[in-house]
């Protein structure tokens, strides 16, 4: 089994604490990072990510150091240990930051108000899946939580 961890690195960014960066270049369709649960809850936190539509877990590390980006480098995948892996949605180059979409697997977010990510497309705020455009879910589809069917029928 290949170890997904030995290919990213936690570096202290200037604007937004510690992120995860790319040691090396990471294409398409490409396993970033394996997330793996270390604490289930039922109530959401600034530190979980939703699951499903009453669990949130704690993932280790370095997971839960990936940073947020409206314009984000990786999507979501659920994985077999009842986690998240990011799967590179476009290239990342070497010493490229390694982001997500937090409201890929939020519904309702509470972790980062106001977004920090400085991309170009930067929505301002980060309020959760609920809220996201049908043009941006229609981007992310493939690379939501697996829980967004049963909550976007609705």
């Amino acid at each position: 089994m290949i170890n997904y961890f030995s290919h990213v690195s936690v570096v202290k960014t200037h604007n937004k604490g510690k992120g995860v960066f790319a040691d090396k270049k990471f294409d398409v369709g490409e396993i970033v990072l394996v997330g793996k649960p270390v604490a289930k809850s039922p109530e959401r936190t600034w530190q979980t990510l939703q699951m499903d539509i009453n669990t949130h877990v704690r993932m280790d590390e370095p997971f839960e150091l990936v940073n947020h980006s409206c314009d984000p480098n990786c999507g979501i995948k659920l994985n077999e240990f009842n986690g998240y892996s990011l799967v590179a949605m476009k290239e990342i180059i070497q010493g490229e930051e390694v982001t997500f979409d937090y409201c890929m697997s939020e519904w309702i977010s509470i972790a980062v108000p106001n977004c920090n990510c400085q991309s170009n497309i930067c929505r301002g705020s980060i309020n959760g899946g609920k809220f996201l455009s049908d043009q941006i879910l229609e981007k992310y589809r493939g690379f939501l939580a697996p829980y967004y069917a049963k909550l976007l029928e609705k």
